[in-house]
């Protein structure tokens, strides 16, 4: 259950910080610099998996949007 548990939220802060990063990004111009710990207040299930486990999203989510930006 914890692996269900685990793909779920990080799957969740991908798309979250990615689509995050697209808004900013398409409001100022400028590269938004989060990290999974600031969602962890307005989404405190996210406290609840391995916070590895969603800094390999953040890095992920990095990667995703660099072809956007160039």
């Amino acid at each position: 259950m914890m692996f269900a548990k685990t793909f779920g939220c990080v799957r969740f802060i991908y798309n979250k910080m990615l689509s995050d990063r697209i808004d900013y990004y398409k409001e100022t111009g400028q590269k938004l610099n989060n990290t999974p710990a600031q969602y962890k207040e307005d989404f405190p299930w996210l406290k609840e998996v391995d916070s590895l486990a969603l800094a390999n999203a953040q890095t992920e989510s990095e990667q995703g949007i660099q072809p956007l930006l160039e």
